[in-house]
């Protein structure tokens, strides 16, 4: 009890104490948070290194192929995790400790049927797997490997719960530590499962569920320890309608932010192919790769800042609230900065790193220096999606991420190139994401005159009274 008061006591000390410096708090929850991110992008590059290896280029084809179900599990898991991270952080900032309780047993005992729903998925996988482009060659081993991962999702999505709850629980340090030691035994369990004992993809679905069952254990081992300063009792399991009414559509932009992943590369591989051949597909994955690394940082941001906004919005402390997203904004643009430099002027560089040759050295080097203009509006973007998502204004984040991913940025690609060919498809993020620029200002305009309008507190204090209500049922 005492170790749970003490850590309970730190959280507020940084989170609420006006004499710890705004920039002590932004990067003690962001530089982990970064970290988390990188690591987490790194986990495919580790799976498709020791599939190359082990199984061939099938092999890396039906990954490839089942990709997009494991982003779904991700995009579950990231809905519930997130979606009662930041209620718990909202009812840490006005002090209901019980609330908090309830909406992380909420979150952990809604991964049960969102798992069965999941699982639901395996005898559909032939015709859902034909859909997304496996070739019958490569079916038995797609299928293979999403089988092993659908019916490991709930490890997958536990893992994510419970990390989001410890960030959320002020140990942001402790969250990264075990996304880091899910990294290393996930390499050791792909060199092992997939080169030692061959077993190809299936050793390599089996590696990324059981590093990330490990990730599920060292972070279910924080909670049992007492390290935590949430107080579990068998209410707290129980789905209450009031509670999951709020988790879903909290978590819901980070489903989109997933989901979205799988779109954007789905349709600039299409249109690659179609205006540039098999050597524009090939340049699109090296720009990926940079695109994503920028991403990965960009997006750890907005994790980092979402623990801390929610808790200040929840106590009320407009200032330095308003200061930490501020803190966020500049930091991404300028880590977007550094990307389009990195971009534009490594256009020759980047191309060899990848070992390209002929043709791609050409096409990728032009379409980095034409799609570097994209990332300083993209950390824009995506540090906005974070902030409105943990101010409990999960409409006007889902809609930054919805309306760029399903409609303006498919727009883009499927007119620019019409007009500039292979170029338009390079420069259909950078003109998205010009145009949702306009969209983030209104949005925040619109933010503040909400702020300025609703009475502090005052929607949170009604809503404490019933979530009470249902803590003592």
């Amino acid at each position: 009890m005492g170790k749970c008061r003490k850590i309970l006591r730190r959280f507020i000390m940084f989170a609420n104490d006006p004499t710890v410096t705004d920039g002590k708090l932004f990067f003690r929850y962001v530089i982990p948070s970064m970290i988390s991110m990188l690591t987490a992008g790194v986990y495919t590059l580790v799976d498709g290194f020791f599939v190359g290896w082990g199984a061939g280029n099938d092999g890396l084809a039906a990954i490839n192929v089942a990709f997009p179900l494991s982003l779904l599990i991700v995009a579950c898991g990231e809905m519930i995790g997130t979606g009662g991270a930041i209620n718990i952080a909202l009812a840490r900032g006005r002090g209901a400790r019980r609330t908090a309780d309830l909406f992380l047993g909420n979150s952990l005992a809604l991964l049960v049927p969102a798992a069965v729903l999941l699982a639901g998925l395996i005898p559909f996988l032939n015709p859902i797997l034909s859909a997304v482009g496996a070739a019958p060659a490569l079916l038995p081993a797609a299928r293979e490997y999403a089988v092993i991962t659908l019916g490991g999702g709930i490890f997958m999505m536990a893992a994510v719960c419970l990390v989001a709850a410890m960030r959320n629980d002020g140990a942001p340090k402790p969250a990264m530590a075990i996304m880091v030691a899910g990294l290393a035994a996930n390499i050791v369990l792909d060199w092992l499962f997939v080169l030692v004992l061959h077993g190809g993809v299936a050793g390599s679905a089996w590696a990324t569920v059981l590093s990330q069952a490990i990730c599920f254990a060292l972070a279910a081992g924080y909670f049992a320890a007492g390290r935590s300063h949430f107080r579990f009792s068998r209410r707290c399991f129980r789905l209450k309608r009031r509670i999951v009414r709020r988790i879903i559509p909290a978590g819901l932009p980070s489903f989109g932010v997933q989901i979205s992943v799988a779109a954007v590369i789905l349709l600039h591989n299409r249109q690659a192919l179609l205006y540039g051949g098999v050597a524009a597909v090939a340049a699109y994955a090296i720009i990926s790769y940079v695109e994503a690394m920028i991403l990965m940082l960009q997006q750890g941001i907005g994790l980092g800042i979402q623990p801390v906004v929610s808790f200040l919005h929840g106590a009320g402390d407009t200032e330095r609230r308003e200061k930490i997203a501020r803190y966020g904004v500049i930091s991404a643009v300028l880590i977007g900065a550094g990307g389009l430099l990195l971009s534009a002027g490594g256009y020759r560089l980047i191309p060899a790193l990848f070992n390209a040759s002929g043709d791609v050295v050409a096409v990728a080097g032009r379409g980095l220096i034409i799609s570097a203009a994209v990332y300083p509006f993209l950390g824009l973007q995506k540090v906005s999606e974070a902030y409105f998502q943990a101010m409990d204004r999960p409409g006007m984040a889902s809609l930054l991420v919805y309306l760029d991913c399903f409609l303006v940025l498919p727009l883009s690609l499927l007119l620019l190139p019409l007009w500039r060919g292979a170029d338009g498809i390079w420069a259909a993020m950078p003109v998205s994401k010009l145009l949702m620029f306009g969209v983030v200002l209104l949005l925040w305009r619109r933010s503040a005159q909400e702020a300025a309008e609703e009475k502090p507190g005052f929607r949170l204090e009604t809503e404490e009274r019933a979530f009470a209500f249902e803590a003592r049922r």
